[in-house]
């Protein structure tokens, strides 16, 4: 039990300081609260309390009395930090990781130890992937994989490595891959704005069947030639482009996502490049070259096929 304390407190220093230095104390935090102050940071810290148990009072106020005193003595004491009833950087901190748990591991949450099966074994074998620490299928069963991973987990993010997932390894892996993630789509995003403005310095090039010159292009070969330039590399023909990357939902479109649809013939006949905005660049035989295409005009809505993101 004082081992699991103690990795809450390394988490709590750690996220505080390292994972979100600024969001943490935007509003909430740059002030100490202690009893007698009027603040308004006091309403926020009794909203927290209260959702954690500690301050069970109907009404929340900017006033830091006894009541709110106590209630933060409690938590300080849960968690075990110097009980002294004053709302510092370091509770604060415990406080707002404290809600971030609750809300991110089931109440009904026990440790996850090899042999283990169940939905929570795989969503860790998931976060454990995105972590490029587990590299086969999640299958749902805590086995020698699995536990290999988590151990290496714990190791790089001073836990303490028993190949067992705790609450502390389960909030920190949660909000690890969360991190992960968000890194990796704002990457991409990055990326596929790059692409999409690299795409629209060939607005009005002619078209031309079967040509990828960079002077004149095709559907296909349009796409092919924006995406050399970016290290991918595509076939020249829309089916064998629709047939590469990842799928992606017409809902989740980003600039520089490839988009097709089924014009002259079934299947993938025709493609462009998403820019934002519910609009596409491609090069038109109708249009005579590359032109910017909204998605719902009523030609190509009825026509859309889908979407592949590359690499």
């Amino acid at each position: 039990m004082k081992d699991n304390i103690k990795h809450l407190i390394y988490l709590v220093i750690m996220i505080a300081f390292i994972l979100m230095p600024s969001s943490i104390y935007a509003d909430f935090g740059n002030a100490t609260l202690k009893n007698g102050m009027t603040h308004t940071d006091v309403i926020e810290l009794q909203q927290k309390l209260s959702e954690l148990g500690f301050f069970n009072e109907n009404s929340f106020t900017n006033y830091f009395g006894s009541k709110t005193e106590e209630a933060v003595v409690r938590f300080q004491q849960s968690v075990d930090l110097a009980a002294d009833g004053a709302a510092g950087k370091q509770t604060l901190a415990a406080i707002d990781i404290k809600v971030k748990q609750k809300k991110l591991i089931p109440e009904s949450f026990t440790q996850l130890q090899a042999g283990d099966t169940g939905e929570l074994v795989k969503q860790v074998q998931q976060y454990l992937q995105q972590l490029k620490l587990y590299t086969v299928e999640p299958t749902s069963t805590y086995d020698d994989a699995t536990k290999e991973a988590v151990v290496k987990f714990q190791t790089t993010n001073s836990l303490e490595a028993t190949g067992i997932v705790d609450k502390a390894t389960l909030l920190k892996l949660t909000i690890g891959s969360s991190a992960q993630a968000t890194s990796r789509s704002n990457s991409e995003h990055e990326a596929g704005s790059k692409i999409a403005a690299y795409a629209k310095k060939f607005l009005g090039v002619p078209y031309k069947w079967g040509s990828s010159s960079g002077k004149s292009f095709d559907c296909s070969g349009y796409v092919m030639y924006v995406f050399k330039n970016f290290g991918i590399s595509l076939g020249h023909g829309a089916d064998d482009q629709f047939s590469a990357g990842s799928k992606v939902a017409k809902a989740d479109l980003q600039p520089g996502d490839a988009v097709f649809f089924t014009t002259y013939t079934k299947g993938a006949s025709h493609v462009g490049i998403y820019v934002g905005d519910n609009k596409f660049i491609h090069a038109s035989s109708s249009g005579g070259g590359v032109i910017i295409t909204a998605l719902d005009s009523s030609y190509y809505k009825s026509r859309y096929l889908g979407a592949r993101r590359y690499k």
